[in-house]
C-alpha cells in the first residue's frame, strides 16, 4: 500500500498496479458470489453476479384483505386446495405447507449485442438496463368474484401474474405489475383501472390512452420501485404502488356507479384535477383494502425459482400462456401481457 501511495504521489504508473486492482476486484466479486451460493444457490447458478440483485429486488407482497390464495410452485401444487393460506398475518406457506413462491427471469441488456445473442430485444431504451421478472402462479383466477358484472367470463384455470423490475444505468429501480391486459404502476387508482379493464369494459382502452397522453401514466406502467407488490383478490391483478387499483374500484367503475365521474365535471379535465381526484380515491381504497389487517409475505421470504433452470418447462400445459411463451419474456418493454 505504501508503494502504491508513493506511486500516486509522484505520478508513476507501476506495471503491476492494474493487475493488482483487477485481482482485488475479482476477489470481491468471488466473495459476493460465494455468499450468493450459500444463501441462494439456484439463483447463483442461474444468474451469477446478478443473483444478489434478483434476491434484493424480490417484492414484499401485500394481499387484499380476505384473500386466501397464495402463489406457489406449479410443479407441486395447481389448485386452491393446496395453495390457499391464512387470511391474516405474515404468510410464508399455505395451509398445506407449500412455500409462497415466485419464478424469476433475467434479461441483461447491459451489453445489447450479448443480450441479442440470447434472444432478447435489447434495442433502443432497453440498452444498458437489467430487467428482472418475478412470475407468480395461482391455480385459478376468478375475476367474477370481485367484479360480478363480468359473470363467469372472469374465471379460468391457471393464472400467471408478473412483477417486473427495471434497473437503470444510474442505479435507480423502476417496477410495474401485470394486471389483465396491461401493467399497473401509477400511484393513482383510476389511472391504472383503465389498464386493468382495457379490452373487457367498453371505453376503458380510450381512457387508458387519454391518461397516458396527459402524462398521468407511463404507457408501459413503469414507476419508481417501492419494493412492494399489492395483489387484488379473485383476479390476482397486481399493483406496484399503494395507490394502484383495487378490485372494489374496478367493480364500481365497471358498474358505472363511481360518484366522482369526469363526465359531471365542467370543461376539460386537467392533469392536476385528475391527480387530486385519484388521490382521494386512492386514500380511501388503500385503507379499506390494503390497510391494517391485510396479510403479507415479507421481503426475503419468497422462494425464488429461476425459470432458466426449468429444463422441462415445455412439458407442462396451462390454460393460459406461461411466462416463457409470452412476448415480454424476450422484450422487457412490451406493454402487453399476452
Amino acid at each position: 500500500m505504501a508503494l502504491g501511495a508513493l506511486a500516486w504521489l509522484i505520478g508513476l504508473r507501476l506495471p503491476g498496479m492494474a493487475l493488482a486492482h483487477e485481482i482485488g476486484e475479482r476477489i470481491v466479486r468471488a466473495v459476493k458470489l460465494s455468499y450468493g451460493c450459500r444463501s441462494d444457490p439456484a439463483l447463483a447458478v442461474a444468474y451469477g453476479e446478478l443473483a444478489s440483485e434478483v434476491r434484493d429486488n424480490g417484492p414484499r407482497i401485500v394481499y387484499e384483505r380476505g384473500m386466501a390464495a397464495l402463489p406457489v410452485d406449479f410443479r407441486r401444487c395447481r389448485s386452491p386446495a393446496c395453495s390457499d393460506g391464512p387470511e391474516t398475518g405474515r404468510v410464508t406457506r399455505s395451509l398445506a405447507g407449500r412455500p409462497v413462491a415466485a419464478f424469476t427471469h433475467v434479461i441483461d441488456c447491459r451489453d445489447p449485442e450479448r443480450g441479442g445473442a440470447h434472444g432478447f430485444d435489447c434495442s433502443g431504451e432497453r440498452a444498458a438496463r437489467v430487467y428482472i421478472q418475478y412470475w407468480t402462479y395461482y391455480g385459478d383466477s376468478a375475476t367474477s368474484r370481485s367484479t360480478p358484472v363480468l359473470g363467469a367470463a372472469g374465471y379460468h384455470r391457471d393464472d400467471w401474474e408478473g412483477y417486473q423490475v427495471r434497473i437503470n444505468p444510474d442505479g435507480s429501480v423502476d417496477a410495474r405489475a401485470s394486471s389483465h391486459n396491461g401493467y399497473n404502476g401509477a400511484d393513482a387508482p383510476g389511472v391504472d383501472w383503465a389498464s386493468d379493464a382495457a379490452g373487457k369494459v367498453p371505453g376503458a382502452s380510450a381512457v387508458r390512452g387519454a391518461t397516458e397522453s396527459l402524462g398521468l401514466r407511463d404507457e408501459r406502467g413503469w414507476t419508481p420501485s417501492q419494493g412492494t407488490l399489492y395483489v387484488s383478490g379473485g383476479s390476482h391483478a397486481g399493483h406496484a404502488t399503494e395507490g394502484s387499483l383495487s378490485r372494489e374500484l374496478a367493480g364500481l367503475l365497471a358498474a358505472g356507479r363511481l360518484a366522482l365521474s369526469a363526465k359531471r365535471m365542467p370543461g376539460p379535465l386537467g392533469p392536476e384535477v385528475e391527480r387530486h381526484r385519484q388521490e382521494l380515491l386512492a386514500n380511501r381504497l388503500r385503507i379499506s383494502l390494503f390497510g391494517p389487517g391485510a396479510r403479507t409475505t415479507p421481503r426475503g421470504s419468497l422462494e425464488l425459482i429461476p425459470i432458466e433452470s426449468l429444463g422441462d418447462r415445455d412439458s407442462y400445459s396451462f390454460a393460459i400462456s406461461p411466462p416463457w411463451r409470452k412476448r415480454v419474456f424476450t422484450d422487457p418493454e412490451y406493454e402487453g401481457t399476452g
